[in-house]
C-alpha cells in the first residue's frame, strides 16, 4: 500500500523538523513526504535542500498559497505520483509512533461497511486533552461500528491535521479550495467526502497539535487586530457553505450565533469587518472552484 504524506509549512521551521522526525520515527512507513513550502521566509528552504532523506519530496511555492492552497497542490501531486492513501497534516502536527499504523490497521475491518472517504486521528494539545479546532464532527450512526471496530466512531467532519484520505475519493468529489485561502477550507472538503463515503475517527491513532493557544475556531476571544484577516476568511468561508448548500437557516444560525460571539466579547470595534465578511459569504459560491485532478 502507497501511503503518501503531506506536510504544508509556513516559517514555523522548528516545528517542522519535529513533524518530519516523527513522521519518519512512525512505525508504519510511509513511501514520500510531499512538503509544500508556502515561500516561508525562515530558512525552511534551506533546511528542506538538507535534509538526508530519500522519502523526502520538498515543493517550493513562489507565494503564499494558504494551508487551502497549499494542501490542494500537495494532495494533487501525491495523486500523480501514485498514492493510494495521502496522510495530511499541518507543520505543527506531532504524530504519536503508531499514529498511521492504527489507521491502516483499521481499513480491512472498516472496508466492509463500504469503501472509506477518510480516516482522521484523535487530535490533543500539547497538555494532551482534546485539540478544540480538531475536534471532528459525528455523523448521526457514529457508533454503527462500535461492535466490530470499538476504536472508530463514523464522522462527516475534521480538519487537515491528520487525515488519511482515499485517493478514490479524491478523484471523485475533487480537490480542497484553494480560494478559501485559510479557515473552513478542511471543514468543507471532509464534508463532500463524507457525503460520497463513509468516514471515520480512529481514537487510537494519536497526535499532538501544536498550537501556541487551545482554542476553538472563531473564537471572539482571541480576536485581535493582528488575527482579523483570518476571521475574515473564516467568516466568509464558512457562510458560502451553508448559502450554497441550501442551508439557509444554518446561515441564519451562523449569523446569529456570530453577533453573539462578538457583543459577548465587547469586540464592537470588529462589526463592520465581520459583517463585511458575511456579505463576501453571500457573494462567494466557492463550488464555482472546485477543481478534479487527472
Amino acid at each position: 500500500m502507497r501511503v503518501v504524506a503531506v506536510v504544508v509549512t509556513y516559517n514555523r521551521v522548528e516545528l517542522l523538523k519535529e513533524t518530519l522526525d516523527a513522521i519518519l520515527s512512525n512505525n508504519t512507513l510511509v513511501s514520500e513526504i510531499i512538503v509544500i513550502n508556502n515561500a516561508s521566509q525562515d530558512g525552511t528552504k534551506q533546511y528542506l535542500q538538507n535534509y538526508k532523506s530519500e522519502q523526502l519530496f520538498p515543493v517550493h511555492m513562489a507565494c503564499n498559497l494558504g494551508g487551502a492552497g497549499g494542501f490542494k497542490y500537495g494532495i494533487k501531486l501525491a495523486e500523480e505520483r501514485g498514492a493510494q492513501w495521502i496522510w495530511c497534516m499541518d507543520d505543527d502536527c506531532i504524530p504519536h509512533s503508531s499514529a498511521l499504523t492504527a489507521m491502516l490497521d483499521s481499513i480491512p475491518s472498516l472496508g466492509r461497511f463500504g469503501e472509506i472517504g477518510y480516516l482522521a486521528s484523535r487530535v490533543e494539545w500539547v497538555d494532551q486533552t482534546l485539540c478544540f479546532m480538531n475536534i471532528p464532527v459525528a455523523h448521526w450512526l457514529w457508533s454503527d461500528t462500535h461492535r466490530e471496530v470499538p476504536n472508530a466512531s463514523r464522522i462527516i467532519g475534521s480538519s487537515f491535521v491528520s487525515i488519511l484520505l482515499n485517493t478514490n475519493a479524491v478523484r471523485t468529489v475533487g480537490l480542497p479550495v484553494s480560494e478559501f485561502f485559510i479557515w473552513f477550507d478542511d471543514a468543507e472538503y471532509s464534508r463532500r467526502i463524507s457525503s460520497k463515503y463513509p468516514c471515520y475517527l480512529i481514537s487510537n491513532s494519536v497526535v499532538v497539535h501544536k498550537t501556541p493557544k487551545n482554542f476553538l475556531p472563531l473564537d471572539y476571544a482571541q480576536l485581535n487586530d493582528d488575527s482579523l484577516w483570518k476571521y475574515k476568511y473564516g467568516i466568509r468561508n464558512e457562510m458560502s457553505f451553508h448559502v450554497y448548500n441550501g442551508s439557509y437557516m444554518n446561515a441564519l444560525v451562523f449569523v446569529f450565533k456570530n453577533a453573539r460571539r462578538l457583543l459577548k466579547e465587547k469586540k464592537h470595534k470588529y462589526i463592520l469587518s465581520v459583517l463585511g465578511a458575511i456579505i463576501s459569504g453571500l457573494c462567494f459560491n466557492y463550488k464555482k472552484y472546485i477543481e478534479y485532478s487527472g
